[in-house]
């Protein structure tokens, strides 16, 4: 771990926390309560981990959102797909969701289960149908299962049973972060 640096940060979390960015860049996050000596033997407890992810993450296909154009067609696209694999779900009896679109800085998609909402991001645009079905199809499945329990990737294999080669598939991108680009 010599050829690349680690930053360290303090915030309020309860336990450490290591971040590898798109770019390499691993941070650590230490809570009020840590030491710096605590989070150093953390760091090194992870080295095997933090060199694999820090190389995948390298890998990964960049996408520029200062580059993304989305219109009203993009958005008519991504409803017309969700309601494309709405069907899938009829066993459960979710009601269709409310959908959202907006730019987010490290997520596909948003589930708000109480509020019947899905908020989908727009660099969805950029990628594969396969892969925009898989993040549908994810985001569907929370409005039946919350959380990302057995339950859930069940419901999600019902209605989607190739979702772990899609998952894979879009492993492959990642979304540029702002200090990325300088």
């Amino acid at each position: 771990m010599d050829d690349f640096d680690i930053t360290f940060h303090r915030g309020k979390v309860k336990h450490y926390s290591i971040r590898i960015d798109g770019n390499g860049t691993v941070r650590v996050t230490v809570p009020f309560s840590g030491t710096m000596r605590e989070a150093e033997r953390f760091v090194k407890s992870k080295a095997d981990w933090i060199v694999k992810k820090r190389q995948e993450s390298l890998r990964r296909i960049p996408l520029d959102p200062g580059l993304l154009k989305f219109g009203e067609g993009d958005e008519e696209c991504l409803t017309y797909l969700t309601e494309q694999i709405f069907p899938r779900f009829s066993a459960y009896a979710i009601p269709f969701p409310v959908l959202k679109f907006r730019l987010m800085k490290g997520r596909w998609g948003s589930c708000v289960k109480k509020k019947r909402e899905i908020t989908l991001n727009k660099m969805l645009k950029l990628l594969p149908k396969d892969c925009q079905e898989y993040v549908i199809a994810h985001e569907l499945s929370h409005l039946v299962e919350a959380n990302h329990s057995r339950a859930f990737y069940e419901v999600l294999s019902s209605v989607l049973p190739d979702y772990r080669d899609r998952e894979r598939k879009l492993d492959h991108f990642r979304i540029l972060r702002g200090e990325e680009k300088e």
